[in-house]
């Protein structure tokens, strides 16, 4: 599948939101914590996974995935957590569109963590242009970058290959998830 395919794919699959939208992987790694001290930290318990399966298994591999939306403001939001993947996600997604969408994701180490984000501006009730300042080169370009501002729409990755080891983090961004992910599949990002 080509990028901007599973892009269109994986927007079939994502909750409703009007504001924020997350999946993370590892954070807990990123603040050198197991699964267990990351729940204790956010008050999550087995209710917020999938599955009583999906909770047993992330204990027990120390991987967690989050699917975290706000549906309405930026005040209240939901919450699915897993160890895989394609867990977080309501009735399933197929196991094609899966593999083509970690695929596309940039690598990051055991150690690493990575979190794709849809409008993180509208959790603090700001626009495109304000969320992301001067930090416009974040974006895969400048007409990235101007296309975001004009329709208020973002997706921003942002990972930690190998934190503790030189270069802790990256940040891309642009103004639709399939050029986002277009760009990820460059060598660079591989």
């Amino acid at each position: 599948m080509i990028p901007n395919e599973v892009a269109q794919k994986l927007l079939e699959h994502l909750p409703e939101h009007a504001c924020e939208l997350g999946i993370e992987h590892n954070l807990h790694r990123f603040n050198k914590m197991s699964v267990r001290e990351h729940m204790e930290l956010f008050d999550y318990d087995e209710d917020d996974f999938s599955s009583p399966e999906q909770h047993q298994k992330a204990l027990e591999v120390d991987e967690l995935w989050s699917l975290q939306w706000y549906p309405n403001t930026p005040v209240g939001f939901c919450i699915t957590l897993a160890a895989d993947f394609e867990a977080l996600f309501e009735g399933g997604i197929p196991q094609e569109l899966v593999k083509a969408f970690l695929g596309l994701l940039p690598k990051y180490e055991h150690k690493g963590r990575l979190e794709l984000a849809h409008n993180p501006q509208r959790s603090f009730y700001e626009s495109v242009e304000r969320y992301f300042g001067s930090s416009k080169d974040l974006f895969v370009s400048a007409r990235e970058y101007e296309q975001a501002v004009a329709d208020d729409e973002a997706w921003e990755v942002f990972w930690s290959p190998n934190p503790g080891k030189g270069v802790t983090s990256h940040h891309l961004a642009a103004s639709d998830l399939g050029v986002l992910l277009e760009q990820l599949s460059k060598p660079q990002y591989a």
